[in-house]
């Protein structure tokens, strides 16, 4: 199961109707359709109970929808701080200095550096 089919995944379990799921991922019906049962073949689970008018959730779509959601917050979060990394707006700073150093320039550069950054918006 990659990322795209846990997103298709979260708007069936969130829209509980695969028209409606599959318009607001911009999408036909049949494709969303196959995926979802690609899904439950990899997972050899029944996600959604199929009637003749709803659909609803199993416990084991209820389960994967919780996951669902949370690896891809947790996707979200990694890509926000891989993000701040490269920009150097968080991680480590290193300085090498000499003792004298100390009296100098170097308390109003590191006082600099922990003053909290403006956040644009």
């Amino acid at each position: 199961m990659n990322f795209k089919q846990m997103t298709y995944f979260i708007a069936v379990a969130e829209e509980l109707h695969f028209g409606r799921a599959a318009e607001r991922l911009d999408m036909a019906q049949p494709p969303l359709s196959r995926q979802i049962k690609q899904i439950e073949g990899e997972l050899e689970a029944v996600l959604f109970s199929r009637g003749r008018s709803a659909i609803s959730l199993t416990q084991a779509g209820e389960k994967l929808l919780e996951r669902s959601r949370a690896i891809l917050a947790l996707l979200g979060d990694t890509k926000l701080e891989m993000r701040r990394l490269c920009q150097g707006a968080e991680g480590r700073l290193r300085i090498g200095f000499v003792g004298s150093s100390t009296y100098g320039i170097l308390p109003t550069i590191i006082r600099a550096f922990r003053a909290p950054i403006p956040r644009s918006t």
